[in-house]
């Protein structure tokens, strides 16, 4: 069979080496054959417009790189925002929760007879007095003996339902707490605590009540702005239906196994309010120690927010972090911008760089 494939033609539009390796192929076979192995081989080299959209797409991607590394940093301001958030929020909340607990056994002794609001505080009043060889014990040092007979007993006195004995309040630093037996670590998570060995607060001639309550939680404030109270301040004790006013007279700092200024002093009705000192240290005692006042003035409400010196510089953060993060998100809308109108100036010179070439 005569071979009627132009060779010539092979070497113009593809030059004389690819005509001849054409030709070597073509040798002995038939001519379906060498024109589908001619296609195939011509198949497998990537077009023109093939590489351009692989360009494409590779610029795609790397354009989404950039945008992630972009954000990145307001990511990360946002979550720094959110971890600086936590504690304030769940200290507000805690500090509302505390109030209303105190508010709910308030309601419940409204609605209890005379009758047994009266039986209450005597039965308080009679323990206090066949208990004085009780020592008061630093309540962070665990040295109370929770299973004694002793400490059975002293639960038993004041025992409401809801496990609160009364409700402690300082109207200067608007504090309001549910008040507990004991000191465990359970007790003075969720508010302020009695210590074990002090009389109980139903006021009274060589009383000595003692209650203390955290400082420095990361989630509530308790006791912390308790420095902050001055002599002639107030606070009160509210036990069934009857209200306990005293006014400080002293305020000391002592070692936490110094419990010298705890005891009873003959003829006076005292109260003490303990907590933790140095904020954040917690090696000694704060004792805040008021008299009684007769007759008891009337409670202020204590219905505002607590807010600690922290809260404040969490807030002042938090502010600056946001100043920051918007800054952020403005120079990155405007790169994007920018890099966007560069785009499409690009693509307006392109098809004139055409026009031009034709």
């Amino acid at each position: 069979m005569t071979d009627s494939r132009d060779t010539n033609s092979f070497e113009d539009h593809e030059g004389p080496e690819r005509a001849s390796w054409w030709d070597e192929m073509a040798e002995g076979q038939p001519e379906s054959e060498y024109h589908a192995a001619r296609g195939a081989t011509e198949s497998a080299e990537p077009s023109q417009s093939e590489e351009d959209h692989n360009e494409a797409d590779d610029e795609v991607v790397q354009r989404k790189k950039e945008a992630r590394k972009r954000f990145l940093p307001l990511i990360f301001i946002l979550l720094g925002v959110l971890c600086l958030a936590y504690p304030i929020t769940s200290t507000v909340w805690n500090n509302h929760q505390a109030k209303l607990v105190s508010r709910a056994y308030e309601n419940h002794v409204n609605k209890q007879s005379q009758e047994l609001k009266d039986s209450y505080i005597k039965r308080a009043r009679e323990y206090n007095d066949t208990h004085t060889g009780f020592p008061v014990l630093d309540p962070y040092l665990g040295n109370v003996a929770p299973d004694s007979p002793e400490y059975q007993e002293y639960l038993n006195v004041l025992d409401q339902p809801s496990g609160i004995i009364g409700v402690v309040k300082i109207p200067k630093i608007q504090v309001k707490l549910p008040i507990r037996h004991g000191t465990d670590h359970d007790t003075l998570n969720a508010g302020a605590g009695h210590m074990f060995g002090s009389d109980l607060p139903v006021g009274g001639v060589d009383r000595h009540t003692v209650i203390t309550a955290h400082t420095g939680l990361p989630t509530s404030t308790m006791f912390d702005r308790l420095t902050d109270l001055e002599i002639g301040d107030e606070f009160f004790f509210e036990v069934q239906d009857q209200s306990f006013g005293y006014r400080v007279t002293r305020i000391d700092v002592v070692k936490p196994n110094d419990p010298s200024l705890l005891g009873r002093e003959k003829d006076k009705d005292l109260a003490t309010l303990l907590t933790c000192t140095p904020y954040g240290i917690n090696s000694h005692r704060l004792l805040v120690t008021g008299e009684r006042i007769i007759p008891t003035p009337q409670s202020p409400a204590v219905d505002g927010p607590q807010w600690s010196w922290w809260m404040t510089l969490f807030l002042i953060a938090i502010v600056i972090s946001l100043l920051i993060a918007t800054q952020v998100a403005r120079y990155t809308a405007a790169r994007r911008k920018k890099e966007k109108e560069e785009e499409s100036a690009e693509g307006a010179e392109a098809p004139d760089s055409l026009a031009e070439l034709s």
